[in-house]
């Protein structure tokens, strides 16, 4: 079979339409198909509270992503005054401890010290959850007030 010139002439055109094509697609920036992926994503985020990884999800199953929900932000500064008062308490709870008279008169003021204390650092077990550093200063402090129960109510203050 021969091939002919004017038989090939439609062959011809469609592959250069096919590279016409391929040319504008790699023309296109990269930004702006992310662009356009983000705001498909923001759109459906919006709606719902979620944001939703979809288009990652199909590139590799090992990624395991899955959807992110908003957290919560704890206000810190707030956060820091409980703590701060908590110090303040045991600071309180020292000196009181320090003042004790060997008749063992300052003791009860003492122990109201520690109750408080105790009372402080449960309330901002709270506060303290969804927070990694804050939880840890929350557990000593909380080691620290249930060893000082622990060492009050065995009579180690006694004189």
């Amino acid at each position: 079979m021969k091939i002919h010139p004017d038989q090939i002439e439609g062959v011809r055109q469609s592959q250069q339409q096919q590279q016409a094509d391929k040319a504008k697609q790699t023309t296109k920036a990269f930004g702006d198909v992310l662009g356009q992926e983000v705001a498909k994503t923001g759109e459906a985020s919006s709606a719902s509270g979620v944001m939703s990884l979809a288009p990652l999800a199909g590139v590799n199953p090992l990624l395991n992503v899955q959807a992110v929900q908003q957290v919560q932000s704890v206000d810190t500064e707030q956060a820091a005054a409980k703590v701060d008062d908590v110090l303040d308490r045991v600071e309180d709870y020292a000196a009181k401890l320090r003042g004790v008279a060997p008749d063992g008169s300052g003791l009860r003021e003492a122990h109201a010290a520690l109750q408080d204390m105790q009372g402080q650092v449960d309330g901002l077990k709270d506060v303290a959850k969804n927070q990694p550093g804050l939880q840890s200063i929350v557990n000593e402090l909380d080691v620290l007030t249930r060893t000082e129960q622990f060492k009050f109510n065995r009579g180690d203050y006694l004189v």
